[in-house]
Parts: structure tokens; sequence; C-alpha cells
């Protein structure tokens, strides 16, 4: 087994770049996230002529992970009547 002796700025370097690569295929897969405001949020539903399902949910929350199977299909099932998912 051989070993290399990496100088220090060489190594700083080469972890940088390896963080940053890190960090670019991290933003990739991950949601970008827009900020609303209950007033914006408030002023669309009384604006829509139509149903809507406001849902409020977390990637960590697993009772909000559990119940988007059952949004999903209920989306598909209301087609019809122009049913939007606000989330």
């Amino acid at each position: 087994m051989a070993f290399v002796i990496l100088s220090e700025e060489y190594f700083m370097r080469l972890f940088f770049f390896i963080l940053l690569n890190i960090a670019s295929v991290y933003k990739a897969f991950t949601q970008q996230i827009g900020k609303a405001k209950i007033e914006d949020i408030t002023a669309y539903i009384q604006k829509a002529d139509h149903p809507l399902i406001v849902n409020f949910w977390a990637t960590w929350c697993k009772p909000c992970i559990e119940e988007m199977p059952l949004l999903q299909q209920t989306m598909q099932q209301n087609k019809s009547a122009k049913l939007e998912h606000y989330s």
C-alpha cells in the first residue's frame, strides 16, 4: 500500500473542490422553496373560482409524507372538477 503525502495547500484545495462538487450535486437534487405571505395565500384562495386543497407540509414530517399518495389520488379522481393542490 502506498501513501501520498500532500502539502497542506494542495490538501485544502482538494478538500474545497470536493466540497463544492458535493454542494452543487446536493443543490441539483433539492427543491427550491419559495416564501409566501399569509396575505398572498388568503388572496389567492378568495379569488379562486375552483376547489382548492391548501396543504402545509414538511419533508421531515412522516404523516405529511404518508398523506401525499392520498392527495395525488384525490387529484386524479377529481380532474373534471378542476381541483387544485396548493402546497
